[in-house]
């Protein structure tokens, strides 16, 4: 599921952008022309080259996206250094919930500071469930921004990262709330902050969000499912 919906937010990446994947085994397929894919090599010595070599090395090639299949050691803080320069990065994590994932990005060995945290946008949760007719399937099932917020403490005035609940999945109904745009843009922080960026209104918000579900509809009622037909849309 993680691979498969990375690969989904990749096609969705503009064609003129350029992209860096950094794996492990080669999963990811995208569509995009300016696409360099980096693997790891294991041995020993100078023959062996880890995540950590490779997402160091993906920017010196000036990538728009660093997109790295799992980061679980060092590699971490290195791809939360490239969003603070304005690289978009993509990447999956084992936790059982967005709070665990942050508490494991917190403690050693990964120890990622307030300032790295605050640099990740969006947290996806995907889980495995059972369909109605006894199929397994997987889902997200839960989307949660991480929104830094000043609160005062005993030691002063201090910039903490709190997580906002934005999407849930109703597996009853098969629905994803909110579905109206005007409410997601009421309950997402992250929209929000970009109405100053943007220089839009929360209504001309609500109608950008409302054209690109309109798109993504246009695209399942034409039956374009493959990653090269939804790029090339």
């Amino acid at each position: 599921g993680k691979t498969t919906l990375i690969n989904v937010l990749g096609s969705l990446i503009p064609p003129n952008q350029k992209i860096v994947t950094v794996e492990e085994t080669p999963e990811l397929r995208l569509p995009q022309t300016h696409w360099q894919r980096f693997k790891t090599r294991p041995g020993e010595g100078e023959y062996s080259i880890d995540l950590f070599a490779l997402v160091k090395h993906a920017l010196r090639y000036m990538p728009n996206y660093i997109i790295v299949g799992e980061v679980r050691g060092a590699e971490v803080s290195t791809l939360i250094q490239a969003a603070g320069v304005g690289t978009g990065a993509i990447s999956s994590f084992h936790a059982d919930s967005p709070e665990a994932a942050l508490v494991r990005l917190r403690a050693p060995p990964l120890s990622v500071s307030e300032g790295g945290i605050s640099l990740i946008s969006n947290i996806f949760t995907i889980m495995r469930l059972k369909s109605e007719k006894g199929f397994a399937i997987r889902r997200i099932v839960h989307n949660a921004e991480v929104f830094p917020v000043e609160r005062q403490t005993k030691e002063g005035l201090q910039v903490v990262n709190e997580l906002y609940d934005v999407f849930r999945y109703d597996i009853r109904n098969d629905v994803y709330y909110p579905n109206d745009p005007r409410e997601l843009v009421e309950k997402s922080k992250r929209i929000q902050a970009l109405q100053d960026r943007l220089g839009m209104t929360k209504d001309e918000l609500a109608q950008e969000l409302e054209a690109r579900a309109e798109f993504l509809a246009g695209l399942l009622k034409d039956k374009k499912f493959s990653y090269r037909e939804v790029a090339q849309a």
